[in-house]
């Protein structure tokens, strides 16, 4: 389990401005954030005088009364102990006497705000179990004269437990997809991300560029990353989970841009005939599947299909 976090910006914009709050003030906004993870519904009254009392305006205490709980969700959620909660408040350049006053309530508070995370993500939110995948496109020679039309097809499996008591429900989702589809997917989680508070270090248009050169020695996708987006998208991915949902995910977006990078030929049943394949045509990533020859695998599969579908089951493993 992983010991330590990173604020996003947003968070650490709101740290930078109580700077200007007394120690009290700091510690009554401090005790509104822990109350956010308790069972009684915020006081729209006392977030107001303690506002008032700041010389702040009611929605700036809001923020930085959100912003503190934020940070004690996530030391919480990564059971950060107290010294290493500590420094991390010092290295967001937070006052001295603030530090010491949010430091004693998350010691104070930590395992109930661990309780009530764990307890949402436990019940609520989907746990990622399975992802089958295949891709699907036909070559017949009518296609030199239409643009090809890749289809991928999903089955996302699932669990949910209504309680701690009851036995997980498993629950699968199936999809069929077309190319054009899984951009507009791809923009639309786009626009997501930028809604979220969060660090914006990377772009989901690092993932499928076009016309980009592949580099096997380059990361587009990591564990963080997809674990990020899960969250975002509300599915709960274990840690042990995450190399293969990694490896899944990654083989079906470079499937997508090799085939539209071979489609572009004009001489694509020459393409999927010949066995001396020039991978420089489309070039695929060597790390996507690490067992076995990818690139032979596929168009082995292709030959075989007499040269009218193309299919990739699942990941290539075996």
């Amino acid at each position: 389990m992983s010991r330590s976090f990173a604020a996003d910006e947003r968070v650490l914009e709101v740290v930078a401005q109580t700077t200007a709050l007394s120690a009290e003030n700091f510690g009554a906004a401090c005790k509104l954030a822990v109350r956010v993870f308790g069972s009684e519904k915020q006081s729209k009254r006392r977030l107001t005088r303690t506002a008032s009392s700041s010389g702040w305006e009611t929605q700036q205490m809001e923020q930085a009364v959100l912003a503190i709980a934020k940070i004690l969700m996530d030391a919480a959620k990564t059971e950060l102990p107290e010294q290493a909660f500590r420094l991390a408040l010092k290295g967001m350049e937070m006052l001295e006497d603030h530090v010491e006053v949010l430091t004693q309530l998350y010691a104070a508070h930590a395992e109930d705000i661990r309780a009530c995370v764990t307890k949402e993500t436990g019940t609520s939110i989907p746990h990622y179990r399975n992802l089958e995948w295949r891709i699907d496109l036909e070559l017949g020679t009518r296609f030199l004269r239409n643009k090809p039309k890749p289809i991928v097809t999903l089955r996302l499996d699932t669990s949910t437990r209504p309680s701690s008591s009851s036995v997980p429900q498993v629950q699968s989702t199936c999809l069929r997809v077309d190319y054009d589809s899984l951009r507009l997917m791809q923009r639309q989680l786009e626009t997501a991300l930028k809604e979220v508070p969060r660090t914006p270090s990377w772009s989901l248009k690092e993932l499928h560029q076009e016309g980009a050169k592949l580099d096997a020695a380059d990361t587009v996708l990591t564990e963080d990353k997809l674990c990020e987006l899960a969250e975002l998208c509300h599915l709960h991915v274990e840690e042990e989970k995450l190399p293969e949902l990694l490896k899944g995910v990654e083989s079906i977006i470079q499937c997508t841009k090799t085939i539209q990078a071979m489609t572009l030929n004009e001489n694509i049943d020459d393409v999927y005939a010949k066995n001396d394949y020039d991978a420089g045509v489309a070039p695929l990533r060597e790390d996507v599947v690490t067992e076995g020859n990818y690139a032979e695998k596929v168009l082995a599969n292709a030959a075989e299909k007499a040269g009218y579908f193309f299919k990739v089951p699942k990941v290539l493993q075996d």
